[in-house]
């Protein structure tokens, strides 16, 4: 696997959208109407994950404020974890977010994989809360605490 990162586009709404959706599930909360993508692409910085040309997940961040980077987006297609793709995406993602002091996510307590990706990439969780989406799902709060370059 040849995996690199590109930057997201408007245009690129329909693909984002097919990926949020092959990943949806109970643990996952997809965006799956083109407003919420088209405006997720507009607030984040989205980066899609492509494995040679074909485009397998996606990875973003939004800034909340100065010093601060929150991860709200990362996909991978089912048909390709399980290769380290998710850790490449992670450390892709934490290499690209200069000038914070910290980067924050929120996953689902039973979301394992992604959980462990999280964890070995040096997030720990500092909270939880019930219906963090208004899907009746808990939710754990991450943080990373990162060295201002």
């Amino acid at each position: 696997m040849k995996i690199s990162f590109q930057q997201a586009k408007e245009d690129d709404w329909e693909e984002v959208q097919n990926l949020e959706t092959s990943c949806k599930n109970k643990y996952f909360f997809a965006l799956t109407c083109k407003e919420d993508i088209i405006r997720y692409l507009k607030n984040s910085k989205v980066f899609l994950i492509k494995d040679n040309k074909k485009k397998i997940g996606t990875i973003s961040y939004e800034v909340k404020s100065k010093g601060h980077a929150y991860i709200n987006g990362f996909t991978v297609h089912p048909s390709v974890r399980n290769k380290g793709i998710g850790k490449k995406a992670m450390e892709y993602i934490i290499n690209n977010v200069k000038g914070f002091s910290k980067i924050t996510l929120v996953t689902h307590p039973k979301n394992l994989p992604a959980l462990i990706i999280y964890l070995k990439a040096g997030f720990y969780i500092y909270g939880y809360k019930n219906n963090y989406y208004k899907d009746g799902e808990p939710r754990l709060l991450m943080v990373k605490e990162l060295k201002k370059e």
